[in-house]
């Protein structure tokens, strides 16, 4: 009765156990399964065969409840047949592989280790670990299932005698417990040490055998094999018989009919001999009839029979089991992925089909989906945006993978956007961007009413303009539909635009921040074929990437990996953006083994030879390997079998087949073998890309001699394409590319020419019906263009194809997509003929107008310029060149040569009969004269009749407008003297000729003026009046500069804090409006009005950050001096280093007057604050040394002078010099005044000046007085960078009287004020100084 213990003492660490390395998955995963008599148990053991009888008792009674007692032994037939019941006995089997898998283990390290011990010097052994170790494993027998047990938990079974079989004793609980068990053992009465056996791979065998036979019981429901005898089945195992040939004659009838039909099924497909099919015959040595009339899975059965078949001698088939570790590693799949391992596969389907189905193949790219989901995951728990990047070469499955991780994200309730990118689709370079924002709109609209479309609308609406909207309607037509066309129509279309790339990106920014927005679902927009994307579409992306204001959304881009993408790559990791690349390599041969297996429903072992030959012949390619096993799918080489109810395949067939080179030869010859009339459709298509959608295919067939839907459909049962919806597009992008390159080279551009010309035909036979389609203009000028002129066949073909480009131009101009319109008219162009300024002038001229304007909006100014000497050579009269001078004056304001500019406005401005007096020809009191009288003329109108104003209709005058403020611009750098001039002209024309949309602008500047000369409240009156002029008309020149400018008045007369969130409007709309340059400056005004605010400093930081990425990203170096300026100054005051993404270390550009003034205030800002007298002293004296003249008043100004003003005053009272208090005086009466146009900005400013006057006079009294007033105020109106300076010059003063306690007083408040405020660098200097002069801290 003792028991037979099996257990392992530790390895030791110098030896290594050989085990599988697809079984150490398998064992990492299991618990042990040894156990003896002293250890604790939480559960009891029952016989196999008694927990069969009441496990299919539990299935009868809880899974078939209608059984009647005559059919008992029916329905436990059927119950065997039950999941209920498989997956348990499943789990027992697996146990018992389990158990001896690692007792073999153990065993084959103790070879090993006694092996080293005999290796040892002087050929001694370690006996204390041989003594140690005792290693048992079970001898084979026919009869293992006596001394099978499973451990069934308490709750079941209280106890049962293991050892004298006694009966069980108590049993409870629910009757289905016996369905959850999960762990069995093997209890041998015979024993063999490790090893004692002469043949161990033989022994290995026996056992497989052995426990073949416990399998063969567990899985039929509780039969035995009954063919043999026990000493049949001894004779069987007998090693002595393995390889005689002998026990292969006693064959089950049915066994052997199923290997006669299996001989002539191989026979009659293959023409082979069946003695040379000898490894795929099966001769089991048990019947398992029984279990495939018991409705058994197939390939349960079959790892039955291939385990009693793995001792049949040399009968013994090629899918016998030759080690214990395939029987657990198939087992573990079973239960892990029964729906693909267990199942058995539908017959009726496949053999309808006659289809591989890669729908639930993953080609081994399960870590990589993974990776994709944490990224994923880790985007929506943070909030934030973040890309994956799925690089790799062509057909290494980054789609797939992609498409994979789309059907997650709406199985997950997520919207899944994709936009791909086609290298033929160039013309339209953000046609894949706007096609995944379609179709985002057009779910939208298909949901109207809903509350997820009313908020995108809400959205969008109110962060963009009615011509923004416009815009965007134009690129995205499906947005009309969403915002039901209302305000979008009736707009004026031909606005100019400064910066067309940085306007798209603005406005489809605003889009897709209105998507992430206006829902609570996740977005994520998948960029397949980022490799194809034209350069506006990088720029974007970019911008999206970016941009800290888009959050909450996901995007994911699949690449081959080449230079464009490795610049992305650099320039999000320049600006700290978060992504993960994913690189994807062609397949190994496991990973190949493991797509077969599942693709086939077969178990890894199984499939390995199959998979070797895969992976030599596609090496690795995963759109190579699917493509070539549908290849033998189809050719036959690879088919199911309705007597083995499984795959099978040809292998030498298969192993002799030739293959291409490479996937692109593949295609080839599967096009190849295409019918003529399929090759030529695919032809058709190739030229346009990799898709085309089915009202394009319509038209086509109109147009061409083609039937193209009956084509391509044959194409997609080929699988050479895909339909999804009303758009076929080619299955890969390889398949494209095959196709595309089997046209003859010389003959490419002939097609493409033919088919655009085809569809021109069609475009004006459309036109002239009244209809207007731009899908045939588009994509017949692009298949035009691609011909190229060499491709012309007749002389008036020229003329056709320049009109269809000017037009393609100019709808792309519509859509604000400068930069395809200029490609456009720049082919339209290139197929005009040599003599077309003489016999087609006014398409010659239209075409070159329009394009030297798209190369001023993208910047190439080169191009710019030699578009305009054609028109300027060729132009009949003077007003035709107007707007090409304009074109070239920007070019030069662009390029920062404002002299060269300011001085051809001036000359054409004379040519116009707007000539300017010079300024050295105008005194300060004239131009003081000049402004007084055009105020005066103002004021004869009410602002009603000013907004009432006739509009300017007469282009000449129209383009005069522009010229002034654009010379306005320019004199702000040059020559500032000069700007009241111009200011006063425009606003004397807007009087004389009406409103345009440049007037705004001219208002702006004249109020501005009027503020700097000290009438603010008038001044206030007409920047408001160029902001309501901006809010009340859909399109205005500029609008961004007359805000920005209109603000910074604002500043003087509303509270600043209110004012500041303007600026950020201001940015937006000169991004809208594409002026960069103006953005940028807008956002350092907002910065330094901020600052001046009292916005917290760790919130300006951000602020500050945002605008150095976008002036970094725009490449303003000049804004960008001005930021670094302040951030030294905000760095100071917080204290620590702000790490190295800020990036102040820049050296600011070369200084011009502007820059000047800008570095004096803030260094003047920085010594006042901490108390370094001599160099505030030297920076007040370079202050008044820099005289700088201008008329436009910033906010910046009275920031200046009140630091000016309280440093002067500590000059004073430091060196006694009286020129420094009056200089005190000067800034405080300045104070005085704008105190009385804004109390809540400017009082606590003034008390503060007025008291350090009354200190600087020794008038105590008042100064006490003051100062506490200048510190209430400040507090009131929410200045806290206001109070704390107040507190800590009241400090100082008591200080002076010596007064410490009551200093101190003040040093605290001015200690806490400064770290509210974020001024920890200053909150601590203030501590060090007070503890010098007082000898206590402020804490």
């Amino acid at each position: 009765k003792s028991r037979i213990v099996w257990y392992i003492n530790p390895i030791p660490a110098h030896k290594k156990i050989s085990v599988p390395t697809s079984l150490l998955g398998v064992l990492k995963t299991k618990t042990t399964m040894m156990s003896s008599r002293n250890q604790p148990s939480s559960s009891s053991m029952l016989p196999v065969s008694e927990w069969i009888r009441l496990a299919l008792d539990s299935v009868m009674t809880n899974y078939l409840p209608d059984v009647e007692e005559s059919s008992i032994d029916g329905d436990a037939d059927l119950a065997v047949s039950t999941d209920a019941y498989i997956v348990p006995a499943l789990r027992i089997a697996t146990s018992l592989a389990e158990q001896i898998c690692r007792a073999e283990a153990a065993a084959a390290a103790a070879e090993d280790e006694a092996a080293y011990q005999e290796a040892l010097p002087g050929g001694g052994r370690d006996t204390s670990y041989s003594n140690n170790l005792q290693i048992i494993l079970p001898t084979p027998d026919s009869n293992w299932s006596s001394k099978t047990f499973v451990h069934i938990p308490h709750e079941i079974y209280s106890y049962y005698d293991l050892y004298t079989g006694g009966e069980v004793v108590g049993v409870g609980g629910n009757h289905t417990s016996y369905l959850s068990v999960t762990r069995a053992q093997l209890m041998p009465t015979m024993a063999a040490d490790a090893g004692d056996s002469d043949n161990a791979s033989t022994e290995k065998l026996r056992r497989i055998h052995s426990l073949g036979l416990v399998f063969y019981e567990l899985f039929s429901g509780g039969d035995r094999p009954s063919l043999h005898n026990a000493s049949e089945l001894e004779d069987l195992i007998d090693p002595l018989c393995i390889g005689q040939g002998n026990n292969h004659d006693e064959i089950h009838l049915a066994d052997a009919l199923k290997i006669i039909d299996d001989l002539d099924e191989y026979d009659d497909e293959f023409g082979q001999h069946p003695q040379k099919k000898a490894a795929q015959n099966r001769h089991p040595s048990i019947s398992t009839e029984a279990l495939h009339s018991k409705r058994i899975p197939g390939t349960l059965c079959d790892l039955v029979v291939n385990m009693l078949d793995c001792t049949n001698g040399e009968f013994t088939g090629s899918e016998a089991y030759r080690s214990m570790s395939d029987v657990l590693i198939d087992l573990q799949l079973m239960l892990d992925q029964p729906a693909t391992f267990l199942r058995d596969i539908d017959l009726e389907k496949l053999f309808s089909t006659d289809e591989l189905d890669f729908s639930e193949t993953m080609f081994g790219r399960e870590s990589e989906l993974s990776i994709l989901r944490s990224v994923y995951q880790r985007s929506l728990s943070s909030g934030q945006k973040e890309l994956a990047l799925i690089t790799g070469p062509a057909g290494s499955g980054k789609s797939y993978l992609s498409h994979r991780f789309g059907d997650d994200v709406r199985a997950s309730g997520g919207v899944f956007l994709s936009a791909k990118f086609d290298q033929l689709k160039q013309a339209r370079p953000l046609s894949a961007l706007t096609s995944a924002f379609n179709d985002y709109c057009e779910a939208l609209s298909r949901d109207g009413g809903s509350e997820g479309a009313k908020s995108f609308v809400s959205q969008l609406r109110s962060r963009l303009r009615n011509d923004d909207v416009f815009y965007l309607t134009q690129m995205i037509p499906s947005l009309a539909n969403v915002l039901h066309q209302e305000g979008v129509l009736g707009l004026e279309a031909g606005n100019d635009c400064v910066n067309a790339q940085q306007r798209l990106q603005f406005l489809l920014c605003q889009f897709v921040e209105a998507m992430t927005e206006s829902t609570t679902v996740s977005i994520a927009v998948h960029l397949d074929d980022l490799h194809n994307a034209d350069d506006a579409s990088i720029g974007v992306i970019n911008q999206l990437f970016l941009s800290t204001s888009t959050q909450r959304i996901f995007f994911l881009a699949s690449s081959r990996e080449d230079e464009k993408l490795c610049k992305m790559m650099t320039n999000m990791d320049n600006f700290g953006a978060m992504y993960k690349q994913i690189k994807m390599d062609d397949l190994d041969e496991l990973a190949i083994n493991k797509a077969i297996s599942e693709l086939l429903h077969l178990s890894p072992r199984l499939t390995r030879p199959l998979s070797i030959i895969a992976h030599h012949k596609t090496r690795g390619n995963a759109l190579f390997f699917s493509r070539w096993m549908v290849a033998l799918s189809k050719e036959g080489l690879l088919h199911p079998s309705l007597n083995r109810r499984r795959w099978v395949w040809n292998e030498n067939e298969i192993r002799m087949k030739k293959v291409p080179d490479d996937v692109a030869m593949f295609f080839r010859g599967s096009i190849h073998n295409l019918p003529k009339v399929v090759q030529k459709s695919l032809f058709v298509m190739a030229c346009f890309g990799a898709s085309l959608d089915g009202a394009l295919i319509e038209s086509l067939e109109r147009a061409l001699p083609l039937q193209l839907f009956t084509s391509l459909n044959v194409a997609v049962g080929e699988g050479l394409l895909d339909k999804i919806d009303n758009q076929y597009r080619f299955s890969h992008d390889c398949i494209q590319e095959a196709a595309y390159n089997m046209i003859i080279l010389e003959e490419k551009c002939l097609h493409h020419f033919q088919h655009g010309l085809s569809l021109a035909k069609l475009s004006f036979s459309e036109v002239s019906q009244g209809q207007d389609n731009d899908n045939i203009l588009f994509a017949a000028v692009n298949q035009l263009n691609l011909g190229g002129p060499a491709a012309l066949q007749a002389l008036e073909e020229s003329f056709i194809v320049a009109t269809l480009n000017l037009r393609a131009g100019k709808k792309a101009m519509q859509m604000s997509d400068f930069k395809a319109a200029y490609s456009f008219f720049d082919n339209g162009i290139s197929f005009l003929r040599k003599k077309h300024w003489q016999e087609h002038y006014e398409l010659s001229l239209e075409l070159f107008s329009l394009a030297a304007k798209c190369a001023l909006t993208n910047g190439d100014f080169a191009s710019m310029k030699l578009l305009i000497e054609q028109v300027l050579n060729n132009a009949r009269t003077f007003e035709e060149k107007l707007l090409l001078l304009y074109y070239s004056i920007c070019s030069f304001a662009y390029s920062g040569e404002f002299v060269e500019a300011a001085q051809n406005i001036e000359s054409i401005l004379s040519q116009l009969g707007e000539a300017l007096p010079e300024p050295e020809q105008t005194s300060r009191s004239e131009l003081l004269h000049i402004v007084e009288q055009t105020k005066v003329t103002l004021e004869k109108y009410s602002v009603g009749a000013l907004k009432n104003l006739k509009r300017i209709e007469d282009p000449c005058k129209k383009i005069t407008m522009l010229f002034l403020a654009r010379l306005h611009f320019c004199l702000f750098f040059i020559n500032p003297e000069k700007q009241p001039i111009v200011t006063t002209r425009m606003v004397y024309f807007t009087l004389s000729h009406g409103m345009c949309e440049t007037s705004p602008l001219a208002f702006a500047f004249f109020g501005s003026m009027l503020g700097k000369l000290g009438n603010i409240e008038q001044g206030y009156q007409y920047t408001k009046l160029a902001k309501q002029l901006i809010e009340e008309n859909a399109s205005c020149e500029s609008s961004g500069l007359a805000l920005s400018t209109a603000a910074q008045l604002f500043c003087y007369v509303e509270p600043v804090q209110a004012v500041v969130p303007l600026f950020i409007e201001a940015c937006e709309r000169s991004m809208s409006e594409g002026d960069a340059t103006n953005a940028c400056v807008t956002m350092m005004c907002y910065c330094n009005e901020a600052y001046i605010s009292g916005l917290v400093l760790p919130r300006l930081k951000e602020k500050c950050s945002e605008a150095r990425r976008l002036m970094k990203r725009l490449g303003h170096s000049s804004a960008l001096s001005h930021l670094v300026i302040l951030e030294r100054h905000l760095q100071s005051l917080m204290g620590a280093p702000w790490g190295s993404d800020h990036g102040i270390e820049e050296e600011i550009e070369e200084a011009n007057s502007h820059t000047i003034f800008y570095s004096l205030v803030y260094n003047l800002c920085n010594s006042f604050m901490f108390r370094m007298y001599c160099t505030t002293k030297i920076v007040v004296q370079q202050f008044l040394a820099h005289n700088r003249v201008d008329w436009t008043l910033m906010f910046l100004q009275s920031e200046s002078t009140f630091i000016f003003g309280l440093a002067s005053f500590w000059i004073s009272r430091e060196s006694s010099e009286p020129r420094w208090k009056q200089c005190g005086l000067k800034a405080k009466e300045a104070m005085r005044e704008w105190t009385k146009s804004s109390k809540w900005n400017f009082e606590h400013k003034f008390l503060l000046l007025d008291a350090e006057n009354n200190f600087c006079d020794g008038n105590v009294e008042q100064a006490t007085i003051l100062y506490e007033k200048a510190i209430k105020s400040a507090e009131e109106h929410r200045f806290v960078n206001g109070e704390a300076l107040a507190c800590e010059l009241a400090g100082y003063f008591y200080l002076d009287l010596g007064e410490k306690i009551t200093a101190k007083k003040y040093f605290v408040k001015a200690h806490e004020a400064y770290e509210l405020w974020g001024a920890l660098g200053k909150a601590a200097i203030l501590n060090e100084e007070i503890e010098k002069e007082l000898n206590t801290s402020v804490r």
